[in-house]
């Protein structure tokens, strides 16, 4: 269980660090297209900034399922103008979006978190 815990929270709670001094800021999404392309009860591969993977699904009613080491229900919610995953015992993660060639990077605070391909 601890080594399970120790994946799950380095998934989600340990964004990279990005070298973006002069960086141009993104260009976010707005929350009801994410939720028109992201969650529709689909599969995808998720990888975190520090190289852990999983499958995420996000349905529209605001449930999904993560696939890691093990699998688990997870919920999303829109707070302002983040998407907000409740990721259970590994915490609540809020988060922008950005579109990429086959999918979605998703923003915490400015850097990169979590990448959304199929």
């Amino acid at each position: 269980m601890a080594k399970l815990l120790s994946h799950l929270t380095a998934l989600v709670m340990f964004p990279a660090a990005v070298s973006a001094q002069g960086a141009p800021t993104p260009q976010y999404l707005p929350t009801a297209e994410v939720v028109r392309q992201v969650m529709d009860g689909r599969p995808w591969n998720g990888l975190s900034a520090s190289g852990r993977q999983a499958r995420i699904t996000l349905n529209k009613d605001g449930s999904g399922t993560f696939e890691g080491p093990m699998t688990m229900s997870i919920s999303w919610t829109i707070k302002q103008n983040d998407i907000c995953l409740n990721l259970g015992f590994a915490g609540t993660k809020c988060l922008r979006f950005v579109a990429i060639p086959k999918g979605y990077q998703a923003y915490n605070e400015g850097k990169v978190d979590l990448t959304f391909t199929r």
